[in-house]
């Protein structure tokens, strides 16, 4: 392959994996088929609204962007995406949802927003919406309805979903958010739990993020070992953003190299390179964790066994936990008296608010207050030097271990 081979190639590997956006192509999006089938399922279900949840990070807006690109021309949707602000009220966000909306009535085209009369409430939308044809599904995002801080929009929201569910509309509406539970995204929700499915988006299996990279490669010239597969997959720690991030970083240095297959040693030697998109909130973060205050400062060790440490469903581990990454990392046996003391100090603002903490005394649970910080974690404790392959190695075979039981 000549020089402009290797350039169209590098050129082809920022467009494939996207980590900086959300993914917009149908063929490209892996995994999720659950949770693209309970969200396709609500679409075609009359009367029933979904509510999208989960970490940051886990491909929600994804997944909201393709999951009806596979439905079949008879029913074609109708899809109308807003995203929305910590400052929005309700009218804001459906002002912007019907400005994005075109029906064609008596063979003119009207904006539905020029439709509604007045203020915009439950009982206009149901007039309004209305005017779809009925062989449409029409579907209406609100991304990052988390967001909102306004209680009473979210309110009006439960209204409206209890209102449109109980209405001729075939319309669907769908809200996406960062939280643990329903309650996080919107009010009311115990009165509009039967027209409203609950989808939690939990972290990717590592099968899903090695699809992830294989399908991007599919078609070029470039393969990828099956041991960079699994270091990609497992650094990842279940979040799509760092497999693209990685994938693609790996993919760079591979073209730099002018080598066609991607190896562990590339993806090791890659590392540094895939932070490029991350939140320089979290770099910061992490960088007034470690600072030196005092000689024998263990923060960065204690930090990297935390993100080994094992963990339940929602990401909470406890100081015992952490005892035998941190062991293996310092070389000598550390139990959870000798760094309680740094745990309760990432807590604090002082240490950048690495964790939060639940629980009462002597059950304590901890996790990560940004879930996207903790692949960051790994990555550089292994780019640094503070802890080294065969300590990744061990808790990582016991991770996968434990994904595919």
């Amino acid at each position: 392959m000549d020089d402009e081979g290797w350039s169209a190639l590098r050129d082809e590997m920022l467009s494939l994996f996207t980590p900086g956006a959300p993914i917009d192509e149908y063929a490209l999006f892996a995994g999720r088929q659950p949770q693209i089938q309970k969200i396709s399922d609500t679409v075609v279900s009359k009367g029933r609204h979904a509510v999208l949840f989960g970490e940051r990070g886990v491909g929600k807006t994804s997944l909201a962007s393709i999951f009806y690109l596979g439905f079949p021309e008879t029913r074609p949707v109708v899809y109308v995406y807003v995203q929305c602000g910590s400052a929005d009220t309700y009218q804001e966000i459906w002002q912007r949802a019907l400005r994005r909306i075109v029906f064609t009535i008596d063979g003119k085209e009207f904006i539905a927003a020029d439709l509604i009369r007045g203020a915009v409430t439950p009982d206009e939308l149901e007039v309004v919406l209305a005017n779809f044809a009925s062989a449409h599904l029409p579907v209406i995002v609100f991304d990052e309805f988390d967001r909102i801080r306004d209680q009473p929009t979210k309110v009006m929201m439960s209204e409206t979903i209890k209102h449109l569910s109980n209405s001729p509309t075939s319309c669907t509406i769908i809200l996406v958010g960062v939280a643990d539970n329903v309650t996080d995204i919107i009010a009311e929700h115990q009165s509009i739990s039967r027209a409203l499915v609950q989808i939690r988006m939990p972290r990717m299996h590592p099968d899903e993020l090695k699809q992830i990279v294989t399908s991007r490669l599919r078609g070029t010239p470039l393969s990828v070992t099956d041991d960079a597969l699994w270091r990609i997959s497992y650094l990842a720690s279940g979040l799509p953003f760092y497999a693209h991030a990685l994938g693609q970083a790996a993919a760079i240095t591979a073209i730099q190299r002018r080598k066609i297959q991607i190896t562990e040693e590339i993806v090791n030697a890659s590392i540094d390179n895939c932070f490029d998109d991350l939140d320089h909130t979290l770099i910061d973060a992490y960088v007034k964790a470690i600072t030196e205050t005092r000689k024998g400062n263990i923060f960065k060790h204690v930090l990297a066994a935390c993100a080994l440490a094992e963990q339940d469903e929602l990401g909470r581990f406890s100081a015992a936990s952490v005892e035998a990454p941190l062991s293996e990392i310092i070389g000598r046996p550390m139990k959870a008296p000798s760094f309680s003391f740094h745990l309760n100090e990432l807590c604090n603002p002082e240490r950048g608010t690495i964790l939060a903490k639940t629980g009462s005394r002597s059950h304590y649970r901890f996790r990560f207050v940004q879930p996207m910080i903790q692949p960051f974690i790994t990555m550089k404790s292994l780019s640094t030097g503070v802890m080294d392959d065969a300590v990744l190695a061990r808790f990582a075979i016991e991770r996968q271990r434990e994904l595919s039981i």
